[in-house]
């Protein structure tokens, strides 16, 4: 990624006074909402709901807890239980290679580069929980120099680390080869080792994220922020990579916001981001990273900008090098037309407080009907000390002619009305929540104890949790995997060799020109999707039939192995396994089976995969097409050129 432009004098200043005020009016926009979220995490902790007086139960119904935690395991399971939740398809026919490769190369990245169902997880919750669940992508490009001493290092090798930025420490002498050199012996450098270089995709915490009052969306938002209090020893490291100016920057007292605050005191903790700020290193600044449009080289048109203010002091401004905000917005409901969608606890809220209201109720009875109270005459003469006391087995003294002095309270049972309403109100909630007992396996009992009846009334049930799965696709995963193919497309800049598999048995290459196209996406998640032990119930039919077929006369023509196989695999995956690892494409067994053979080499030399001739190259290239001959006098054929120095960061 391209460092920022350094801020000019004239400009930095207006800059500056322009997202200081966009900031402050976005913070106050986001007021209300922070009362929501806040109110929203009361409940979503169930620790306190309301002034309760003092020695009542103080119980709190855990539905909302309860309602994203029953629906968040089956929106995980829709996105991770086999197919990839969005399919790249090539829109031309040239690009069908570079689709494949591409779709490859994100599954690889999500799989290993990224704590992905992490990701995923505090995405779709924070949805679920706070109307709208934030995601920031990017590229991550990190690096460190470092001084390294070659025995020999040829001259290729040389050329690409003076290409990164680095440079010749001390030369050394020529390394001659056939009369030709191919590059130097003891040769000291300075090069730039790459930490990262790969996407970045994090979730965003509720009240991060800062835009414009009144956009309906993200894209349409003239500003938008995202705000962290990164560690000063953190702010100096990336002032490397992304061109901060630091100059003035110091770590200070820096408190939660208001929202921040009120989450921690619900939880017992105190703020910890003042606990470190006598420390210069670990001392914490806030941070706000900006975009919004700007005429950066002043022809007259606004371009997409992308700055960082630390500690309300413009630290860095430059070309926006994603072109949009790097943000995507989820919700589990639409509020149509608004920014703000709508949360599960919105949905289930009202029954909480009468669920909490009931449960208070119903204990406090309880509570009196084992703990009873007596009816005491005054001046009864009748010990009261040994009557509160209660124990069992004591004696309670009574004056003479005074044993009647002391009745029991009679109270009356629970009605059976609370019993009934408390039954009504959880019917109400599933009923709007989409979201039933029978669907968590809470439900001992059914009214239809058929397995037919029982996926029926699942798949009823479960059409508003796919609903939600769908919104989720479309909003964001669609979304992100068109960010993913664009960040692919314009920051890999040399050959990424990786290992898509444990079970490969070679590296796989993936070369910047092959992953160039232009792509459609497709949403293979949500409404539409069958329940997956009902679609394996019908693969297995549907395969008795293709077999019969098969077999009766004129039959054979209409079903092929491909038919067979496609019909076995969407089988294999409905159960959750992985097809690729059990069957074998029909169209590719016989490719698959010669691949990593054993083929004859010149000089009748078996060579493993069908290699490159040995001996062929330069030192440090085994196989390859170079100066014929015998290796130089200590050059151990196919060794690539080694570190023989330390490294000194």
């Amino acid at each position: 990624m391209a460092k920022p432009a350094k801020i000019k004098p004239e400009l930095k200043a207006e800059v500056q006074a322009y997202l200081l005020g966009e900031l402050a009016e976005a913070k106050r926009f986001d007021q209300n909402r922070a009362k929501d979220r806040e109110y929203a995490d009361q409940l979503l902790r169930g620790q306190r709901l309301g002034e309760v007086p003092k020695g009542d139960p103080q119980v709190v119904s855990t539905d909302a807890a309860d309602a994203i935690e029953s629906v968040l395991p089956d929106i995980l399971e829709i996105f991770n239980g086999g197919d990839d939740p969005v399919t790249i398809k090539p829109r031309t026919v040239k690009s069908r290679d570079a689709a494949r490769r591409m779709a490859e190369l994100i599954r690889y990245q999500l799989a290993h580069q990224l704590p992905w169902f992490k990701v995923q997880y505090t995405w779709c919750k924070d949805a679920l929980a706070y109307r709208n669940g934030y995601l920031q992508w990017g590229w991550e490009f990190r690096y460190r120099w470092l001084e390294s001493e070659y025995e020999r290092l040829q001259t290729r090798d040389l050329e690409e680390i003076l290409w990164d930025g680095g440079e010749v420490l001390e030369q050394g002498q020529p390394w001659v080869w056939n009369g030709r050199q191919v590059g130097w012996l003891g040769c000291r450098v300075r090069e730039r080792v790459i930490i990262k270089n790969q996407p970045l995709v994090k979730p965003i915490p509720p009240g991060a994220f800062l835009m414009s009052p009144g956009a309906s969306d993200i894209e349409d938002a003239p500003f938008a922020a995202v705000r962290d209090y990164p560690a000063f020893h953190r702010v100096k490291q990336d002032a490397a990579s992304l061109g901060y100016d630091l100059e003035g920057i110091r770590p200070g007292a820096i408190s939660s916001d208001d929202e921040t605050a009120a989450r921690l005191a619900e939880r017992g903790r105190e703020d910890w981001l003042g606990s470190s700020a006598d420390d210069p290193e670990r001392g914490r600044v806030e941070r706000h990273v900006c975009w919004f449009h700007w005429d950066l080289d002043e022809d007259g048109e606004l371009e997409p900008a992308m700055a960082t203010l630390i500690n309300d002091k413009l630290v860095s401004l430059g070309p926006n090098p994603y072109q949009t905000t790097p943000v995507i917005s989820i919700s589990p409901i639409l509020d149509t037309h608004q920014h703000e969608g709508v949360s599960l606890i919105d949905k289930v809220k009202e029954f909480q407080h009468i669920k909490t209201a009931l449960y208070r109720a119903v204990i406090k009875m309880i509570r009196f009907a084992t703990g009873p109270q007596n009816l005491v005459e005054r001046d009864a003469g009748v010990d009261l000390n040994s009557l509160l006391r209660g124990q069992p087995f004591s004696v309670v003294h009574v004056d003479a002619g005074k044993l009647g002095a002391v009745k029991p309270l009679e109270r009356p049972g629970m009605p059976a009305e609370v019993r009934w309403f408390a039954e009504w109100i959880e019917s109400l909630k599933e009923q709007r929540l989409g979201v039933t007992r029978l669907n968590q396996g809470l439900e001992g009992k059914s009214l239809n104890d058929t397995a037919r009846g029982m996926l029926s009334l699942m798949a009823k049930a479960d059409k508003r949790i796919r609903l939600i799965a769908r919104l989720f696709a479309e909003m964001g995963y669609k979304p992100l995997f068109r960010a993913l193919i664009k960040l692919n497309q314009e920051f890999i800049d040399r050959d990424l060799v990786v290992a898509l598999t444990a079970e490969a048995e070679e590296d796989t290459v993936f070369t910047p020109d092959e992953l160039g196209g232009d792509f459609d996406l497709i949403v293979n998640v949500g409404l539409g999707n069958s329940d997956k032990a009902l679609t394996v119930q019908q693969g297995q039919q549907l395969l008795q039939i293709l077999t019969g077929l098969s077999q009766a006369p004129g039959g054979a023509a209409m079903v092929t192995p491909q038919n067979i196989y496609q019909l076995i695999k969407t089988i294999i995956d409905a159960m959750g396994w992985q097809s690729g690892l059990i069957i074998t494409d029909p169209d590719q067994g016989g490719e698959a089976n010669g691949r990593g053979g054993i083929q004859p080499a010149a000089g009748g030399i078996a060579i493993p995969g069908g290699a490159g001739a040995a001996g062929g190259g330069l030192p440090g290239q085994p196989g390859g097409a170079g100066v014929p001959g015998a290796l130089p006098p200590g050059a151990a054929p196919g060794a690539v050129g080694a570190v023989q120095g330390v490294g000194v960061a």
